[in-house]
């Protein structure tokens, strides 16, 4: 398709994938309604932030990071729009060639074709009385975001995209005509795979391009990617296959891994099936977002001799050993009780965390905590736990093992983003604590400071990237289902608190 990004026409934009229960319409006239959602987190701006972040993480990983971030700005923001359009042959959709109009709920200002809901696509809409405006509560949804669009809500944004049209009409003006070039055909893959290439990615976002693809490309090299943003594509495909569907394709059969970081719903799913195929899963977290998957999960990890690894860095970061070393953990000596403090980002109200299928912000990053605490305890089992929202909008959870050994997080978005996620870790055992407060580590017992040390970001993802593919390259086994069941059954159960 054709898109306007960044100011500027790319004719090579591949076509979003059109799942069950879409439309895929050729726009012939468009019509914006109100400003740009606010869909992404800011850039850091500021000579005095940007400063921050290089203390925190260094000169090359805040490079990095910016270059990622500037490539989604070049994508272009998201808008509420309405239009009129034909609707374009697709597996999923009905009466192909028929004209409509449409509410498209979260695209680019322009477009030439767009996929939306069937549930808000309409041949011949009723009246109304309504006033479609950027606030609107269908605003920034997705196909992909767990909600129920049919019903009241749809036929209610349908009849007010209808007004917006019906207006423009008496005022003597019609939506903006759709002029885009000729000649781009419904596509939804491009590129040619490196046959030496062993890898597939789910999902290209900024975490993937930033901490996971680099190192996993070095080290197994990456044989395609499925991106669902067709904007987030790059334009020469190079030796890479691109797709924009969620689902698996006949040139990701040879691969000897998968690594998965896309919406947190897709998962679980796309693990179950690389371990049907017999294919290595690497997974960012959240692993699962409810009971069903896990079992799911569950059954195929027990069933299948391909492994499964999971993205939880803090177990591969340079501290994890120094408190193994430092506060004798594993040895026996004493059961170690985990405090964290933890400022997340904030989020703007169209982030797709926010949606209902991405969960809580306990199961998306709180995770990361709850997993590191009971890592350093292995084999003690949960036999007290609490979660809770505060009234500032934050979380609270509370842990306790059987071997006496206790945990909170207080987990907010109320404080200072100065230099993005923010936290205070205190780790204790029998005379002996160490203290995280962001990349500064200390230790200490009662007589003296055991060590100081500062952790670096990209250093522990590379640790942890390169150790799994070396594992997969060598056909060494993932992690055993009891300890992912061990985690993530309470998790799950942590979530289900918090309702």
């Amino acid at each position: 398709m054709h898109a306007m990004l960044a100011g500027r026409w790319r004719g090579d934009v591949l076509d979003e994938h059109c799942p069950e229960g879409a439309a895929l319409i050729q726009v012939e006239a468009w019509c914006q309604v109100g400003g740009a959602l606010q869909t992404r987190a800011a850039l850091p701006a500021g000579a005095q932030r940007v400063w921050g972040y290089v203390r925190k993480v260094g000169v090359r990983r805040v490079v990095q990071k910016v270059r990622s971030r500037l490539q989604e700005v070049d994508a272009g923001e998201r808008v509420l729009g309405v239009g009129v359009g034909r609707v374009l042959p697709c597996a999923s959709a009905a009466a192909a060639g028929e004209r409509v109009i449409f509410v498209a709920t979260r695209h680019h200002a322009v477009q030439s074709r767009v996929v939306v809901p069937l549930a808000l696509v309409r041949s011949s809409p009723d009246g109304c009385h309504l006033k479609l405006t950027e606030g609107h509560a269908l605003a920034g949804a997705s196909v992909y975001d767990g909600r129920e669009l049919a019903g009241k809500l749809a036929r209610k944004a349908l009849d007010e995209a209808h007004e917006v049209l019906e207006r423009l009409a008496r005022g003597g003006r019609a939506p903006r005509a759709l002029h885009a070039p000729d000649g781009a055909d419904v596509c939804g893959a491009r590129g040619e795979r490196d046959p030496l290439a062993r890898a597939t990615v789910f999902g290209r976002g900024h975490y993937a391009r930033t901490c996971m693809m680099p190192h996993v490309r070095d080290a197994m090299g990456i044989g395609s990617v499925h991106e669902l943003s067709p904007a987030m594509i790059p334009a020469a495909p190079g030796d890479i296959t691109w797709s924009t569907s969620p689902h698996p394709e006949p040139q990701d059969e040879g691969a000897l891994a998968w690594f998965i970081a896309g919406y947190h719903h897709h998962h679980a799913p796309l693990a179950v099936q690389a371990l049907r195929r017999g294919i290595a899963a690497v997974v960012e977290k959240p692993v699962v977002v409810s009971h069903a998957q896990l079992d799911a999960l569950l059954e195929a990890m027990r069933s299948s001799q391909a492994a499964l690894f999971q993205g939880f860095h803090r177990r591969h970061a340079a501290y994890d050993a120094w408190l193994r070393r430092d506060l004798r953990a594993g040895s026996g000596a004493s059961p170690l009780d985990y405090h964290a403090i933890v400022h997340e980002i904030p989020l703007p109200p169209h982030h797709w965390y926010n949606w209902p299928a991405s969960g809580s912000r306990l199961l998306s990053n709180g995770c990361h905590w709850v997993d590191h605490f009971l890592w350093l305890n292995a084999g003690a089992a949960v036999v007290r736990q609490r979660a809770q929202r505060l009234g500032s909008g934050g979380i609270e959870v509370s842990l306790g093992l059987e071997n006496g050994a206790s945990f909170t997080l207080a987990l907010s978005e109320r404080g200072t983003s100065r230099t993005g996620v923010r936290e205070v870790v205190e780790v204790r055992g029998e005379g002996r604590m160490a203290r995280l407060v962001d990349s500064a580590y200390q230790a200490e017992d009662r007589h003296r400071v055991l060590r100081r040390g500062r952790v670096r970001e990209h250093e522990t993802y590379a640790r942890m990237y390169r150790k799994y593919c070396a594992r997969i390259l060598a056909g060494e086994g993932g992690e055993r289902a009891q300890d992912v069941e061990r985690v993530w059954r309470v998790i799950l159960e942590l979530e289900q608190e918090l309702g």
